[in-house]
C-alpha cells in the first residue's frame, strides 16, 4: 500500500489526524489491531524510558495499554474493524453497505494451524474495488444500455477475502448466478425480488480445482429507483433461504449455518452442489440440480420450500448436473450431464409442487459426440432457466471448454444443433458471428422471441455480449460487446421485464449484481417468415398463412408423488416478454472494446 506499519501492524503514515489503520496482511494470518489511545500509552511508554524508570513500570504500562486496547475500534478510510478476541468473527463495516468487507476468523481453519497457509493481499485493489465497485463495469453500445445500477453487494464468508496474484498460494471467488425472479403483484413497486445462489469457492494455486467451498440460497429485495451507478447499493432485505446439506441428506430442514466443504479435508462428506433454479407452478418452492462435490454419487432434484427452507429430492440417473431449465409452461425439465460425452436429457414433469419421483423416467435427447464422426463439435453443455425461447422449440446453450454459443432445435428428430456464434478460439472479438471468439462463457438469456442472445464470460476481463440472430436457432449476425470489468469476471445473468422496464442483472465473481437497463426500441428484430404465394384457386383465402403456435405434448406417464404440505400462499405464475423492435439496427463497433472491424448497417452475413 506504500504505507509505513508499526510493531503492532497499524500503519503510521496518516492522511487525517482521525484517522487510524488496519494491517490485515499482519504475519500469522492475525488482523492486528490499534487505535488512537493507545498513541498515548506508546507516548507515556517513551516518556518513561527516558525518564528512566524501570523494567517493572514498563511492563505496567503495557499491560494497561493492553487493555485498553482490548475492544476498541481501528479504522480504514471510511471502513471499521470492530476488535474481537482471538477465534471471534472480525467484521469490517463501512457507512454504506457497498463499503463493507468480512475477515472471518474459524477456529482451528487453515489460517490458525498454518500461520500464513492464505496468502497475501493485495489491499490497495481491495480497497479501491470496495469504494466504488460500480466504476469496475464499463458500458459500451450506450444508445441501448440506457442505466447502469450496483443493487447488491455481497461480501464473503470464506476466510480468504478475494482472489490473490498468480504467485500467491490461492485464490477465490464468490459468484451471485441463476437469480429467479418471482412473478410481481403489480408493475408500479420499486421493490424488486429474486432469488439467487451464493456461491464461494477458494482454489489451491496451479490448478482449477476447488479446495474450500461455501453455498447458500438466498432472498433480496432491491429498490430499483437509486440513484444511478455512483457505486451505492440499495438492498433493503438479505434472507438466507438455506445454506447447502450433505448430498446423503436428501430430505431434511433449513439449515440454518454455512458448512465449508474442504476437500484437502478428509472428514469432509460430500456436499450438494446447486446447479440452475426455477420457481415451481405456484412460485411456493425453488427447484434445481444438486450435485456432487466429491464422492461417488449421482444427481439430484431438490425441491425447497420458500416458506420454511426445508427440502426434498428426486434422485436421476445423471452423473452432474451442468443446465437445468424447464419450458415454459412447466411441463418438462432439461438436464445436461458433462461427464464422459456430453448429454442432453428432458423429464416429462407431472402436477403439483413437486412434479418429479424418485429415478423419474427421462429421454436422451442427445449425446453429444465433441465432433467425432462428423457431429457438432459440442464439448459441454451449460444454460438456464431463461436459456429456451418462449415458445420452446429452441434451447440455447454455451459450451464453456470450446469457446461456442450454440442453439437446439428441440422440434426436431433428431435433435439438430446449430452453431450460433464463436470461431472456437479463445478471445474477446466481436463482428462477424463467426470470427467472434469467447473465453469463459458461463450463462447465456434469450429474449422470448429467441433473437436477441446475451452472454457472460467469467475471464477477466469478464464480458457482458449481445449476439443478434434473424431466426430463433439461426447463426447469429453478429456479436458486440455491452459491458466489461477492468479486473473481475461475470458469471450470473437474467433478463427481467416489470412491465415498464427491461433490464439485464449482472453478477459478478466479487458478490456485485448489476441492473443494466435496456432500450427495449433497440433490441434486434426477428427476420419475418416470408408467407408462400398462394396458388390460384377460385375462392379467397380467408386468412395469411401463420406459423402455429408451438404446443409441448409431452404429459406424465407415471403416478407423481404427492405435494408437500402446505408450505404458504399460493403465488400466480405469469409469464413477461420484452417486446422487440420490427426493424433490427446494427451495433456501433466503434464504441466496443473488442470490435474486429466496423460493420455498416443493413450488411448481410
Amino acid at each position: 500500500m506504500g504505507l509505513r506499519s508499526d510493531n503492532s501492524g497499524c500503519c503510521t503514515d496518516l492522511p487525517r489526524d482521525n484517522d487510524c489503520y488496519v494491517n490485515v496482511t499482519a504475519s500469522a494470518g492475525d488482523v492486528n489491531k490499534r487505535s488512537k489511545p493507545a498513541a498515548t500509552w506508546k507516548t507515556i511508554y517513551a516518556a518513561t524510558t527516558l525518564l528512566g524508570c524501570c523494567w517493572f513500570t514498563i511492563a505496567v504500562v503495557m499491560t494497561m495499554r493492553g487493555e485498553m486496547v482490548s475492544g476498541r475500534t481501528c479504522c480504514l478510510g471510511s471502513t471499521a474493524v470492530e476488535v474481537a478476541d482471538k477465534g471471534a468473527d472480525v467484521r469490517i463495516g463501512g457507512g454504506a453497505a457497498y463499503d463493507s468487507l468480512v475477515v472471518e476468523r474459524h477456529q482451528g481453519s487453515k489460517d490458525e494451524e498454518g500461520g500464513t497457509a492464505h496468502g497475501t493481499r493485495d489491499m490497495g485493489r481491495l480497497l479501491a474495488e470496495q469504494s466504488s465497485p460500480s466504476d469496475f463495469l464499463q458500458m459500451f453500445q450506450a444508445d441501448f444500455l440506457k442505466a447502469k445500477r450496483l443493487v447488491l453487494h455481497y461480501t464473503p464468508q470464506l476466510a480468504v477475502l478475494a482472489d490473490l496474484s498468480p504467485s500467491d498460494e490461492r485464490y477465490c471467488n464468490w459468484l451471485i448466478r441463476d437469480l429467479v425472479f418471482p412473478p410481481s403483484p403489480d408493475n408500479l413497486s420499486s421493490i424488486v425480488s429474486f432469488y439467487y445462489v451464493l456461491d464461494e469457492r477458494c482454489y489451491a494455486s496451479g490448478n482449477r480445482t476447488e479446495d474450500e467451498r461455501l453455498m447458500s440460497i438466498r432472498k433480496a429485495n432491491v429498490n430499483i429507483t437509486s440513484p444511478e451507478a455512483q457505486g451505492a447499493e440499495a438492498p433493503s432485505h438479505l434472507d438466507v433461504i438455506t445454506y447447502w446439506w450433505p448430498l446423503g441428506e436428501p430430505k431434511g430442514p433449513r439449515k440454518t449455518s454455512p458448512i465449508v466443504w474442504q476437500s484437502y479435508n478428509s472428514s469432509s462428506v460430500p456436499m450438494a452442489a446447486f446447479s440452475g433454479m426455477e420457481l415451481s407452478r405456484l412460485g411456493t418452492n425453488l427447484i434445481f440440480g444438486s450435485h456432487r462435490t466429491s464422492g461417488t454419487m449421482t444427481s439430484q432434484v431438490t425441491f425447497v420450500s420458500l416458506a420454511y427452507g426445508s427440502r426434498s429430492s428426486a434422485a436421476i440417473d445423471a452423473e452432474w448436473v451442468d443446465g437445468f431449465a424447464f419450458n415454459q409452461n412447466k411441463t418438462k425439465l432439461y438436464i445436461s450431464d458433462p461427464v464422459e460425452r456430453p448429454r442432453l436429457y428432458s423429464f416429462p414433469l407431472g402436477e403439483g409442487e413437486i412434479p418429479l419421483d424418485n429415478r423419474p423416467l427421462y429421454r436422451t435427447e442427445q449425446i453429444f459426440s465433441g465432433g467425432v464422426d462428423g457431429g457438432p463439435n459440442v464439448t459441454s453443455l451449460k444454460f438456464g432457466s431463461q436459456s429456451l425461447t418462449s415458445d420452446g422449440k429452441c434451447l440455447y446453450f454455451v459450451d464453456h471448454e470450446s469457446n461456442r454459443v450454440w442453439g437446439a432445435n428441440l422440434t426436431s428428430d433428431p435433435l439438430n444443433a446449430t452453431l450460433i456464434a464463436g470461431s472456437g478460439q479463445a478471445g474477446k472479438d466481436d463482428g462477424v458471428a463467426m470470427r467472434s471468439s469467447f473465453e469463459g462463457l458461463r450463462s447465456v438469456v434469450v429474449t422470448p422471441d429467441g433473437c436477441n442472445l446475451f452472454t457472460t464470460e467469467v475471464s477477466p476481463p469478464g464480458t457482458l455480449r449481445w449476439l443478434q440472430l434473424d431466426e430463433p436457432c439461426g447463426k447469429a449476425t453478429t456479436v458486440a460487446t455491452l459491458a466489461q470489468t477492468v479486473n473481475w469476471g461475470l458469471w450470473g445473468l437474467a433478463l427481467h421485464d416489470d412491465g415498464t422496464k427491461l433490464a439485464l442483472y449482472v453478477g459478478t465473481n466479487r458478490g456485485h449484481l448489476f441492473q443494466l437497463e435496456l432500450d427495449k426500441s433497440k433490441l434486434h428484430g426477428c427476420r419475418p417468415v416470408p408467407t408462400p404465394s398462394p396458388e390460384p384457386t377460385s375462392a379467397p383465402l380467408s386468412s395469411a398463412l401463420s406459423p402455429s403456435p408451438y404446443s409441448d405434448s409431452a404429459s406424465p406417464s407415471r403416478t407423481w408423488a404427492a405435494p408437500m404440505p402446505s408450505i404458504g400462499s399460493a403465488i400466480p405464475i405469469s409469464s413477461s416478454s420484452a417486446s422487440a423492435s420490427s426493424q433490427p439496427i446494427t451495433p456501433s463497433f466503434s464504441s466496443s472494446p473488442n470490435s474486429t472491424s466496423p460493420i455498416s448497417s443493413g450488411s448481410g452475413f
